[in-house]
């Protein structure tokens, strides 16, 4: 125990000391100021108040209306100062495809972390957090005709007569993000989307799938540990 205890505090001290001695440095030797970001629009905030008010009032469960009425009030993109990062959401596909694909080299490279950032965390990197929500997106009826309508033949992309394979890299345009995009795409996209169609052909194949008299798919959703259905889809399965 004893042992433990002199190894965190000489990696506190040496922290601390790292810490005063950049400060001394920065301040009285290299006559530079911190660079400044002019960040997207925030609700008003009171530092250390806000933040816990924040943790206090956002859950799993009410995070999108809150968002919601956020974007509705400050635009597209916003700030919320919550931790001791930024966290940036953008809700508009539009800019998350200029972000993403059109300027991916400028926004896929990390700023360095700070030695003590390298030491005590895994986010290697030294700027604010950016989420897309993708579910918003998702339901963009400038994208999408009847986004909560059960439409599955609107992947299939019909251009000049022709089909053609509905785009989910979002390289021509940003209508839906399971796998990310951009240069920060998931690698594995390509498998998980054969597997996915494997395993959907072969449920379609080998069985007769009919929808319970009276129900139709309804696609409202409640929070467990992820987003699940609402109303779950039942059916009547029998083989082929």
């Amino acid at each position: 125990m004893n042992h433990w205890f002199l190894i965190l505090l000489s990696i506190s001290i040496s922290i601390s000391v790292s810490g005063i001695l950049r400060f001394i440095v920065n301040r009285y030797f290299i006559n530079t100021k911190p660079t400044v970001y002019k960040l997207p629009p925030s609700p008003k905030s009171i530092p250390v108040i806000s933040n816990l008010l924040w943790l206090r009032r956002i859950s799993p469960s009410n995070i999108h209306s809150i968002l919601n009425s956020l974007h509705a009030k400050l635009g597209p993109i916003i700030t919320i100062y919550l931790g001791s990062r930024p966290l940036i959401f953008i809700a508009d596909r539009l800019l998350a495809h200029k972000a993403l694909i059109q300027n991916g080299a400028v926004f896929a490279n990390r700023p360095p972390a700070s030695a003590t950032q390298k030491l005590v965390t895994s986010n290697q990197r030294n700027n604010a957090a950016i989420n897309f929500l993708v579910a918003e997106m998702g339901w963009d009826p400038e994208a999408w005709e009847d986004p909560l309508t059960f439409k599955p033949e609107r992947f299939l992309d019909h251009d000049n007569g022709t089909r053609q394979e509905f785009d989910i890299t979002g390289s021509r345009e940003i209508k839906m993000m399971p796998f990310g995009a951009g240069r920060r795409i998931c690698p594995g996209y390509q498998l998980g989307m054969l597997h996915l169609e494997y395993y959907v052909a072969n449920l379609v194949c080998k069985f007769e799938w009919r929808a319970v008299d009276g129900d139709d798919v309804d696609l409202s959703e409640r929070t467990e540990r992820t987003m699940v259905m609402k109303n779950p889809l039942r059916v009547r399965i029998s083989p082929r």
